[in-house]
């Protein structure tokens, strides 16, 4: 289980700096889960694969993958608060596993809605 919310997190989108976030949405530096979580997550996917686990189960908070609400929303093309805002980092999830063919990744993302 990732912390894509609060543990060293990156600045994030808070609505009054969105384009702002999606200018630097590409900077390589940003990180959504912070260098030491990124590391740990990235040498347990290479322990699972040395292990031969058939499946990974990657739980997180955010939308993993690119969103585009310019149909419902005029003018916002992604969602600068989860991995939209942090293209590098998704990049580089997307590098290691095609590097050493980390195959059946599943990424599950829960919003918990209050009333």
């Amino acid at each position: 289980m990732l912390d894509t919310r609060n543990y060293e997190r990156v600045i994030t989108d808070m609505y009054y700096n969105t384009k702002w976030i999606e200018a630097i949405s590409e900077d390589p530096t940003r990180s959504l889960m912070g260098q030491h979580q990124e590391e740990w997550f990235y040498r347990e996917l290479l322990k699972s694969q040395h292990r031969k686990a058939h499946w990974r189960l990657i739980g997180q908070q955010v939308e993993f993958n690119r969103l585009d609400y310019s149909a419902a929303i005029a003018g916002k093309f992604m969602n600068a608060d989860a991995w939209d805002g942090y293209k590098s980092a998704r990049w580089r999830f997307f590098d290691l596993i095609e590097r050493h063919n980390i195959q059946n990744n599943i990424i599950l993302a829960g919003i918990a809605l209050f009333s």
